[in-house]
């Protein structure tokens, strides 16, 4: 080989070096940037995640608020619930007696017929008042709710 074309393969192989020492300096710089992103979006993604953990708590806790407040109104309207079906049934024992000749004494009085007698203060007929009151008002209630 001659000493041209040695003088011009050493300038091209410090070409190469320059060249590949550039490409080197190059990838490490894609490689950072590509990590830096990287750790971004994971930083992205946990505050993301983060935020939808606190809003299903918060939903959670919600709900349990509401099924609590369901739970105690559904006990107190079954406790309603029978103290109606209690006043229904004495009232309906009431109103049976009252057909049945419930004011037994007052008929022994001579009173005969109470409807007859036009007596206001006769017991059975303000039960039998109160019963039809009620049981209209009830029924009126339920057909409201429905």
């Amino acid at each position: 080989m001659r000493a041209g074309d040695e003088q011009l393969v050493a300038e091209r192989d410090a070409e190469l070096r320059a060249l590949r020492a550039t490409m080197e300096r190059n990838e490490a710089a894609i490689l950072r940037a590509m990590d830096d992103q990287r750790r971004a979006w994971e930083a992205e993604a946990a505050a993301e995640r983060a935020s939808w953990e606190r809003r299903a708590r918060d939903a959670e806790r919600r709900t349990d608020d509401v099924r609590t407040t369901l739970e105690e109104r559904v006990r107190e309207l079954e406790r309603q619930n029978g103290a109606l079906q209690e006043s229904v049934a004495a009232l309906q024992q009431a109103a049976a007696a009252a057909r049945h000749g419930g004011g037994g004494a007052r008929g022994r009085r001579g009173g005969g017929d109470l409807s007859a007698t036009g007596s206001s203060d006769d017991s059975t007929g303000r039960d039998q008042h109160k019963y039809d009151t009620f049981t209209h008002r009830l029924t009126a209630s339920s057909q409201h709710t429905n």
